[in-house]
């Protein structure tokens, strides 16, 4: 029997493990009846297994597509007549696809995944998340030139000259 119908029944008497029992008795004082029963107990197999997919793909199973985080267990029969149930686990995880703008001066720099941008232009990085889904980081960087002035004024004591907002006498 499989491990799940246990208790086995036997006369009356249940049997919760495998092995040899005997069950004697007697008949009129005098007939004495010896039945043996040999007790087989297979388990049932149980297993998990987990699907890691990315975002956008799917999984198949029995003509059922899924697409979304979820469970679903499936009972296969065994030769044994004792059922092998798989449970599946299946999870989704993101895609990324990121895009930044940044704005720099020319005397400045910007590290975008390592590397070191002076230039303006449009950067691509990509790479691949632990589960093998894609990872892609667009960088717009524009970079605008740095002003210096050099103003010379001439102020005659008590004039006071208002510039950039600061009074200076």
């Amino acid at each position: 029997i499989c491990d799940h119908d246990l208790p086995f029944i036997w006369h009356g008497i249940p049997y919760n493990a495998e092995g040899d029992y005997e069950l004697r008795t007697v008949w009129n004082d005098s007939a004495r009846v010896i039945k043996t029963l040999h007790l087989v107990v297979n388990k049932t197999k149980r297993s998990e297994r987990t699907i890691d997919l990315c975002q956008g793909n799917t999984f198949t199973y029995k003509g059922k597509v899924y697409r979304e985080n979820t469970i679903f267990s499936d009972t296969i029969p065994s030769v044994a007549g004792c059922d092998s149930i798989i449970r599946y686990v299946i999870r989704v995880h993101p895609t990324f696809n990121r895009t930044d703008t940044v704005h720099i001066s020319d005397k400045q720099n910007y590290i975008f995944n390592g590397r070191t941008l002076t230039k303006p232009g449009d950067y691509v990085f990509s790479d691949t998340t632990i589960y093998g889904c894609d990872s892609i980081h667009h960088l717009h960087l524009e970079v605008h030139p740095s002003y210096f002035f050099f103003d010379s004024v001439d102020l005659c004591k008590p004039d006071t000259l208002h510039w950039h907002g600061h009074i200076i006498s």
